[in-house]
C-alpha cells in the first residue's frame, strides 16, 4: 500500500467544517489562526 500524499501546506489539509463538510482552510490564507486538538480518548 503506497504511503499516504503528504500536503505541500496547511491550506491545503481537508478538514471538516462546523457542520461536517469537508473543506480546506485555504479560505483563510493571510488570516491568523488557531488550531486547537479537540480529540480525546
Amino acid at each position: 500500500m503506497p504511503a499516504p500524499k503528504t500536503p505541500e501546506t496547511i491550506y491545503s489539509i481537508t478538514v471538516n467544517d462546523a457542520e461536517g463538510n469537508p473543506t480546506t482552510l485555504a479560505p483563510y490564507r493571510g488570516d491568523v489562526l488557531m488550531i486547537v486538538n479537540t480529540a480525546s480518548y
